[in-house]
């Protein structure tokens, strides 16, 4: 049978709403609810307007959660079962005052007869930073529970982006680090650090709180949109990310190839919410292609040789040619390569080559001559030969099972 909350535990949600100066509320799973604000009598509070609207949102999880609504606001939410029927909200607060540009941005999004209204209610919510927010978190739970809380069980729901199937588990990362709420130049140090080493989980949890250049500390860049705002500072990060994945051991080519394309794609973009998922999909992007590297343990100079070959498979190259590319001498270049990986350079080539030749095999509009001349091989015998030594059949055969 519900129970509602007994005396010592309101009392100690009242002392933790006297201290924080946020709404606390406590929604019970049979619909009732029971409110804490300061200087308000519980039995004579309206149900609070954001319950309807986040109450879909409410996971059937038990980790506590950090909810961050479409309209940037943020709530705690804590599972009190077993000790009680009810879910305890807190909030609505924010991580710091929203400056003009991102008040109208939200306003924007809104139906005119409530763009009034937005200024005035954004005015009167509490801030706090995001450290202090795990801090509060891991406070109630170990007061409410009497056991601590480590910071890696704790949700994050970021749903300023509108969730899509292939987001929903992104945007419920574990948190294991909090980001500041202002980018400072040691901030952003801080990003392209992460993204030099190739630390693609920390990434992830500073990308997933919201957007990503709409606070204080960024400077508008084109006074005339937001949207155009938006793109030119993600311009100047994708190029950031890509000098940071060059120096973390990405091939340059490859490094370029991708900035190229999620800059067009960037242009292509016509909302903020559409340009800011792109973007922090580029970062990500960058800082995985990273980590592989880092993952092989392989050196900056054999790195460079892997990503020159994948570079080059339509093309003659001698380990000559690629010493010299690589400002390195053939003999050095060659025995660290086997050293490295245990194989020759040529092997790893022609390895690569053979995975290149199943994929063009699998679609089916070449023949298997042509593509023993594409990709460089000597006559068909010579690919036929190279084919068999690495896949244990001939192309012949590959062809005739993917055409079944």
């Amino acid at each position: 049978m519900e129970v509602f909350v007994t005396r010592k535990r309101a009392h100690v949600i009242e002392l933790l709403q006297t201290l924080t100066d946020f709404p606390f509320t406590l929604l019970y799973h049979s619909g009732k609810w029971q409110c804490f604000e300061k200087g308000k009598e519980q039995n004579k509070l309206q149900r609070p307007a954001f319950i309807d609207r986040i109450q879909p949102s409410l996971s059937n999880g038990n980790k506590p959660e950090l909810y961050i609504s479409p309209l940037l606001e943020r709530f705690i939410f804590i599972d009190l079962v077993p000790h009680l029927d009810a879910r305890l909200i807190v909030g609505p607060f924010l991580t710091a005052q929203l400056t003009p540009e991102t008040l109208q941005l939200l306003s924007n999004a809104q139906p005119i007869n409530r763009r009034s209204q937005l200024p005035s209610y954004y005015a009167q919510l509490p801030c706090l930073d995001v450290t202090k927010q795990f801090a509060l978190i891991q406070l109630i739970y170990t007061i409410i529970f009497g056991k601590p809380l480590k910071s890696e069980t704790i949700l994050i729901t970021d749903c300023w982006l509108p969730p899509t199937d292939d987001t929903k588990d992104r945007q419920q990362l574990e948190a294991t680090a909090t980001r500041p709420n202002k980018r400072s130049f040691g901030m952003e140090q801080h990003y392209l650090a992460l993204i030099e080493q190739g630390k693609t989980d920390y990434l992830k949890l500073l990308l997933n709180q919201g957007p990503l250049f709409l606070d204080e500390s960024v400077g508008l860049l084109a006074t005339s949109s937001l949207l155009r705002h938006y793109k030119n500072i993600g311009i100047a990060a994708v190029s950031l990310a890509t000098r940071a994945a060059i120096k973390g051991g990405l091939f340059s080519e490859r490094a370029y190839e991708l900035s190229d394309g999620y800059i067009q794609q960037l242009e292509n973009c016509q909302t903020i919410a559409e340009a800011d998922q792109l973007i922090k999909i580029a970062l990500l992007l960058f800082t995985d292609e990273v980590r592989r590297c880092v993952n092989n343990h392989l050196s900056p100079h054999i790195i460079k040789t892997v990503h020159y070959l994948k570079a080059h498979l339509y093309e003659e190259v001698t380990v000559n040619q690629l010493a010299a590319d690589l400002q390195l001498s053939p003999n050095y270049l060659a025995t660290c390569f086997k050293r490295e990986l245990g194989v020759s350079v040529l092997t790893h080539l022609h390895k690569l080559r053979i995975e290149e030749a199943q994929l063009l095999i699998a679609a089916h509009q070449d023949s298997l001559l042509e593509i023993a001349q594409r990709l460089k091989f000597h006559d068909q015998s010579h690919f036929t030969r190279v084919f068999k030594q690495h896949t244990g059949m001939t192309p012949r055969t590959y062809l005739n099972e993917t055409l079944c």
